[in-house]
């Protein structure tokens, strides 16, 4: 038996806020694996600032109970900051509230240089811990 793999991505439209299910089974039925994979978001209103300028930073993560339209629980939610790369040097920002659909609003940032954003966000009941993809923000 040969070995083979195969490449799945999770589609640009999967609504951020939910949980995606990849499954996989033999071809003779014997065997079904599962893999998770949370949908989150961080958007910021631009992605290129002056230096002095200002970008809105929104976004959506799982909560417990939000399914549709009916909200769950609310989240306290974490923003960091790195101004070195994408992956390493983060610093704690502030708070941010996720409400009960897993909608959060940080607010303003005015970065001074080139900085990366992320948010990271508790487990609950539903969904484990983890942290959206970074923004970069470019000064000039």
């Amino acid at each position: 038996m040969a070995p083979g793999t195969k490449s799945v991505t999770v589609p640009k439209t999967a609504k951020p806020g939910y949980t995606y299910w990849f499954g996989s089974r033999h071809k003779d039925g014997v065997l079904y694996l599962e893999t998770p994979f949370q949908v989150s978001r961080l958007k910021a209103s631009r992605t290129t600032v002056s230096s002095g300028g200002s970008v809105k930073l929104t976004g959506v993560v799982p909560t417990q109970g939000h399914w549709g339209s009916t909200a769950g629980k609310v989240k306290r939610c974490a923003l960091f900051k790195s101004t070195r790369s994408a992956t390493k040097g983060y610093k704690f920002v502030k708070y941010v509230k996720a409400n009960g659909l897993g909608v959060f609003n940080a607010g303003y940032q005015k970065p001074a240089r080139t900085t990366w954003y992320l948010v990271y966000y508790p487990s609950d009941k539903w969904y484990w811990a983890d942290v959206t993809t970074p923004v970069k923000i470019t000064v000039r």
